[in-house]
């Protein structure tokens, strides 16, 4: 485990993170010492430790030579995070009473580079698991340039268990894109194709609330939005499309 990052996690920076560890580590130290093992500059190891102390978190023993520094029990962290829990459902009732009288406004997320749509993609994936219907349509030949990705797609959808439609436009690159899928004998993976006269630039997923875009014309990149609203009418732009669509 990386207690450096739980410790992010908690609500540390990094900085303090790392100087709360070696204290961890190293015992009552002076600033000089503690600086050393956490790799820090003095001056800013004295200005984390004081946040610290005023934290409750660290404390501190004056001696002839040197002022030194000490963890307090680790357990004090679990002591915060449970005042502030209680903290926050204290005034969970006026924040509520806030929050309700908002509009509905969507969520938007930008997930950007090869390594942000995999993750993108086991998150679809996860929720298939579930059994659960997710709708694709739209133009994949940008994907041309990322067959790392059409590959995962592909082998992944041979789960039987995972639920799926596709509308994809009637040509020779989308043709034998289906034909890989198919391959794969999932019953409950179904595509259509879509006619000439009706074109969708990118590549679009719905499931759940969400509305997720693909895009690859520049940079590889989605948007994802979460909204109940525009999930719903985009679910239902597929439905009228699949009607028009063939196998």
């Amino acid at each position: 485990m990386d207690v450096e990052k739980e410790l992010i996690n908690y609500g540390l920076d990094d900085k303090e993170a790392k100087i709360y560890y070696a204290l961890l580590q190293v015992g009552k130290e002076s600033v000089f010492n503690i600086a050393k093992k956490s790799e820090i500059k003095r001056t800013t190891a004295y200005v984390i430790l004081k946040s610290l102390v005023d934290k409750g978190l660290v404390g501190t023993e004056k001696t002839r030579k040197a002022l030194l520094y000490f963890s307090l029990h680790p357990k004090k962290l679990l002591t915060q995070l449970e005042q502030k829990k209680r903290n926050l459902e204290e005034v969970m009732p006026a924040i509520m009473a806030v929050y309700n009288t908002l509009p509905e406004k969507p969520s938007i997320q930008i997930y950007e580079g090869i390594e942000a749509m995999k993750e993108l993609y086991k998150e679809s994936f996860d929720y298939m698991k579930k059994r659960k219907e997710i709708v694709y349509f739209g133009d994949a030949h940008h994907l041309e340039k990322y067959p790392e990705l059409i590959n995962m797609f592909i082998r992944e959808m041979k789960n039987k268990s995972y639920n799926a439609r596709e509308l994809l436009p009637d040509d020779n690159f989308h043709r034998e894109y289906a034909r890989r899928q198919m391959e794969g004998g999932n019953p409950k993976h179904k595509i259509r194709f879509l006619p000439k006269d009706l074109l969708f630039l990118n590549d679009n997923g719905v499931y759940d609330n969400r509305l997720i875009i693909y895009s690859t014309q520049k940079e590889l990149f989605a948007i994802v939005i979460e909204s109940e609203p525009i999930a719903r009418t985009y679910k239902s732009m597929f439905e009228m499309a699949w009607q028009m669509a063939k196998g």
